[in-house]
């Protein structure tokens, strides 16, 4: 999935594909354009902590994409055990990235609809309907990418209308 690339024509704030994530640093705009690469949770925190991501639905879009970011390397580089967790996890790094921007009503409301989503799955695990690691943490990977995707929709539809 990539929602923006780095040979589109338009300044795109956000750059993301899976595993990859790169944002505008807009404390240099308008003299320099420049993309950090956000490759943890920390970065995401950093960049929305020191006001280089600006805007509350981008703050919240980094925020997921730093976790998602996050969640993809960790399979790669050290597996969660059980659904329980990678839940754990989850909820630890939604709780360090709200630390980021703590006015952000935004980068809440995404911390609370994927904390949400993350504690269903591990209720479900504890019953009777067992999800590998891998599913749970495809599922809430997909949830949070889905959330560019409707903020890139949202802003065109706004474009749009503007135009007419």
């Amino acid at each position: 999935m990539a929602a923006a690339t780095a040979t589109s024509t338009t300044l795109q704030a956000i750059l993301y594909e899976r595993g990859k994530l790169q944002v505008l640093d807009q404390t240099r705009l308008p003299h320099e354009t420049r993309y950090e690469t956000i490759g943890t949770v920390q970065d995401a925190w950093a960049a929305i902590r020191e006001m280089r991501v600006r805007g509350a639905p981008a703050i919240a879009i980094v925020a997921a994409l730093g976790l998602c970011v996050h969640l993809h390397r960790r399979s790669h580089d050290q597996a969660y055990a059980t659904v329980q967790e990678l839940v754990d996890d989850v909820l630890h790094q939604l709780q360090h990235l709200q630390s980021s921007r703590p006015t952000a009503v935004n980068l809440f409301q995404m911390a609370a609809t994927v904390s949400a989503a993350a504690q269903q799955q591990a209720a479900l695990d504890d019953g009777q309907q067992k999800r590998s690691v891998e599913d749970v943490k495809e599922s809430l990977m997909q949830l949070m990418e889905k959330m560019l995707e409707e903020d890139v929709a949202s802003n065109k539809a706004i474009g749009r209308f503007g135009a007419e």
